[in-house]
């Protein structure tokens, strides 16, 4: 059978590392919130080409911002990385 996907514009957490991406899509800037405190966190946005365009660290965090406002309209993946576990989201940005 065939899971149905829901475009909502509310935080979602379906992933392994329980990390929430809002506002999506955005004109700006994504928040990336963790339920608890991550030691060290990677974030790199990925386009359709495949092509990382944007990379954020950040260390003992609840919330990292990723500033997408520089990129144009279009789908991209989220890969969020921390204690050596990976997580992908996908996002958009609409300006």
């Amino acid at each position: 059978s065939l899971a149905s996907i829901e475009i909502t514009s509310q935080p979602t957490t379906e992933n392994n590392l329980g990390y929430s991406v809002y506002p999506n899509p955005t004109s700006g800037v994504w928040n990336v919130s963790f339920a608890q405190s991550v030691e060290s966190v990677s974030i790199e946005v990925i386009d359709i080409a495949g092509r990382i365009v944007l990379t954020s660290e950040k260390a003992h965090s609840t919330l990292i911002q990723v500033d997408g406002s520089n990129l144009p309209s279009g789908n991209y993946i989220l890969k969020v990385t921390s204690n050596n576990e990976t997580a992908y989201s996908r996002v958009a940005v609409a300006k």
